[in-house]
């Protein structure tokens, strides 16, 4: 049972990771956008 929530954890930390740089990534085109109209 620990293995399996240790597992689970470790995937949700991938998973915010992931999410994290696609909302990074978004921001800076945004960014990008209003530099260069």
């Amino acid at each position: 049972m620990h293995i399996i929530s240790f597992m689970g954890d470790f995937f949700v930390c991938i998973f915010i990771d992931v999410n994290n740089d696609k909302k990074n990534q978004i921001k800076n085109l945004t960014h990008e956008k209003i530099r260069k109209p």
